[in-house]
């Protein structure tokens, strides 16, 4: 409990942005899915459950940072087993797996969803921006960090493809309900 007190009380503005931004946005995926009532749209309403499902677990973590708890944990284990001074290479590695897996998802989602309505589609490039935000954050290279932390005073890069990739799901989520209730 100790470090949930010191992780909400290290907490910035733009950390809460994003939690609250995330949130929204799920409750908003939420009610796309509700809208998904038409029977050949079965894909569409998994996109949007898995979409609320994504989002809330991105606040989640947001709130409680597991990913410097999985850094921590990993930089423990290498220190324990001797691969401390070659971890630029894991991350390395971690990196490009963990992209060309994300690109293959990615891939695989928009193939099934290739007949989806244009806001299902949409989604998806805000979610590719957010999966790029989160794969520069986990790797946490020097250099990434700078370019995530880059850009001007009051919007940084890392920001802008975090809220950018959350708002555009969101507003995909508002057109989507609008577009199917007019179906119906």
């Amino acid at each position: 409990m100790d470090y949930l007190s010191k992780q909400w009380a290290e907490l910035g503005a733009g950390d809460w942005s994003a939690i609250f931004a995330c949130l929204i946005a799920a409750l908003l995926c939420r009610r796309a899915f509700h809208s998904a009532t038409d029977p050949n749209r079965k894909a569409e309403r998994s996109f949007w459950a898995a979409a609320t499902m994504a989002l809330l677990f991105l606040g989640l973590n947001e709130l409680l940072d597991l990913q410097t708890v999985l850094t921590a944990t990993g930089r423990s284990l290498a220190r324990e087993q001797g691969w401390y001074r070659e971890r630029r290479s894991f991350q390395l590695w971690f990196m490009v797996i963990f992209s060309i897996a994300a690109l293959l998802g990615a891939a695989l989602v928009l193939w099934k969803l290739r007949n989806a309505l244009w806001p299902v589609r949409l989604a998806m490039i805000g979610f590719v921006a957010i999966a790029i935000y989160v794969v520069l954050r986990a790797a946490s290279f020097h250099h990434t960090d700078q370019l995530l932390r880059g850009g001007l005073e009051l919007v940084k890069f890392g920001s802008l493809l975090e809220m950018g990739g959350i708002a555009v799901v969101a507003i995909s989520a508002v057109t989507y309900k609008r577009l199917a209730e007019k179906s119906v």
